[in-house]
């Protein structure tokens, strides 16, 4: 637990309601880096909110770029330091409250050049164990958007591929070519593994 990333939501962040109480439970468990290595399950209990309600706070600290996904899959807690932070605009154009003491027009927000919801909207991880999984048209699950990038099925994917020859594109194909038009539901990688079989016996 770090207090002082705490301390930082409680006085910068933008977030209200259950997004805020996300915020606050993912800042009592982060590391020194700002990280918190909770599962999407764990939150949930945390903070007592049902799938639909974890899910819109994720999408709003998204948004609010208070939270961006790390590199292993977690979350990291970003929020700025209290002297750099941006002053909220009005409707009116004019900041939310003065800078030193002098209310000044806001510029309207740039557009982000980065989706914030895109690891909401297109869950598949943006590696090997993504591209299996989409290639085996696999369906995923709004309310658990981490649980694919847990370490174990980056293990499954890497030996999908030994079976499918080696080759990432084989693999992939052979499970574009056995891949159900509607859909399936899985819990690991290696569940796929008669699908890449079954069009190796073929060739």
């Amino acid at each position: 637990m770090t207090s002082q990333t705490t301390t930082q939501v409680w006085h910068n962040s933008n977030a209200k309601g259950e997004a805020r109480l996300l915020l606050l439970a993912l800042a009592e468990n982060c590391d020194h880096a700002g990280v918190c290595r909770m599962s999407g399950r764990h939150m949930r209990e945390l903070t007592l909110q049902d799938g639909p309600t974890f899910s819109k706070a994720l999408r709003e600290l998204l948004a609010l770029v208070e939270v961006v996904p790390a590199e292993d899959g977690n979350l990291r807690v970003v929020l700025p330091a209290k002297l750099n932070q941006t002053v909220p605009a009005e409707p009116n154009g004019k900041t939310a409250r003065p800078v030193l003491g002098v209310a000044i027009e806001a510029p309207a927000p740039a557009r982000p050049a980065v989706d914030p919801f895109a690891s909401v909207r297109k869950p598949y991880p943006k590696n090997l164990v993504g591209l299996l999984l989409q290639a085996a048209r696999v369906k995923m699950e709004p309310e658990r958007p981490f649980y694919w990038h847990q370490r174990e099925h980056s293990v499954d994917a890497a030996e999908l591929v030994r079976i499918a020859g080696g080759s990432v594109d084989d693999a992939v194909s052979r499970l574009k070519r056995t891949a159900p038009e509607e859909g399936q539901t899985i819990k690991r990688l290696l569940q796929l593994r008669p699908m890449i079989e079954s069009t190796r016996n073929r060739a």
